[in-house]
Formats: structure tokens, sequence, C-alpha cells
């Protein structure tokens, strides 16, 4: 899979992106947003990469070719319809706060919808994590609630997260929303 966007593009994993991964996936604030165990080294890095490679439901988000993070397009959504799809993401720390998550997102969305047949997706962070909730929310997705207590996290510690959500009708209502779509 290969989706383009105005500055970024996203691709499938690839071993050549072992380096960036473990760049990015061992910082501790990246994966505790993320919610995953920060990869304490490079042949951890490399079991990891390759599990996510042969999964088929992570990609690279990369800028100029090189891997800056990962973007997850996966079955696993609270409702319990069909053609439902899970987005989750992450970012190296020095790429927050730039529009690139953004931009990524919209780039799955318009992939879910238009080439994968999801009726609905579904997005979540962890409750504290404001500028995810910001985001979320600017990008059009419906606030659905909050599970408190919903898993525990590396260091066996509650976390709770918020849940929202777009519909394939409400995404072709606002399709103007979706640059590049």
């Amino acid at each position: 899979m290969e989706l383009i966007g105005k500055r970024i593009k996203i691709r499938d994993l690839s071993f050549n992106d072992l380096d960036d991964y473990y760049a990015y996936a061992s910082d501790q604030d990246v994966a505790r947003l993320a919610g995953f165990k920060p990869i304490s080294n490079l042949e951890t890095a490399k079991i990891k990469l390759t599990g996510l490679i042969f999964n088929n439901e992570t990609y690279a988000i990369c800028l100029n070719n090189r891997l800056i993070g990962t973007i997850n397009l996966y079955h696993d959504g609270i409702r319990k319809i069909r053609n439902i799809f899970t987005i989750g993401i992450s970012l190296g720390k020095k790429y927050w706060h730039l529009g690139y998550g953004s931009e990524a997102i919209r780039l799955i969305v318009c992939y879910a919808f238009k080439e994968m047949g999801a009726q609905y997706l579904e997005i979540r962070h962890e409750i504290n994590n404001l500028q995810s909730k910001k985001m979320i929310e600017k990008l059009g997705f419906t606030y659905d609630g909050t599970l408190l207590n919903y898993a525990y996290d590396y260091k066996k510690e509650l976390y709770s997260i918020c849940l929202y959500s777009l519909s394939k009708k409400k995404f072709m209502e606002k399709i103007y929303l979706w640059e590049n779509c």
C-alpha cells in the first residue's frame, strides 16, 4: 500500500526502517502515549518490526522516505458491526505538533472508506493526551465516551481512553474536510 499526501507518504513497513523505528519506539514519551513499552535495544526493535511487517495492519509514516512514525488500520472496534476499523497512530517526538499526524489520519481515513469498504472508523487516545483529543476532534470524529480503566500499560498501571468514531455517512457529508481524498 502507498498513500501520498502533501508532505508525507504512508507505505508498507520494511526492514530498511529498523533504525528509524528503533529511534522513535525507544522514546518513553512516545511509547507511553501510544500504549506500548519503550523498546530497549536494536534486537528487540528488529523482532517487533518483523511482527508489524507481517501483520499487515501497521504502516510507515514517512517524510522524505524516512520513517517518522506508524499508523495502524485494524479490525478491533468496540462496536460489533461489520466493516469497522480502528486507527492507531504514533509519531516520533520531534514530529509532534507539526500536522503530520492529521495528514496521516486524513490519508488513512480516505483509504479505509474508499478502498477497504469501512462503514465506521474508531480512534482512541489516552485520557490525558489532550493534543490527540484536539487533533481527533478537529478532523471531525465524534466523541463516543470515555472507557475508564480500559487496560493495563506496560508498567501494570490502569489507564483510561477516550473513544471517537466517524461513520461513512458523516464522512461523505463532510468530504470537503478531507484534503487529497
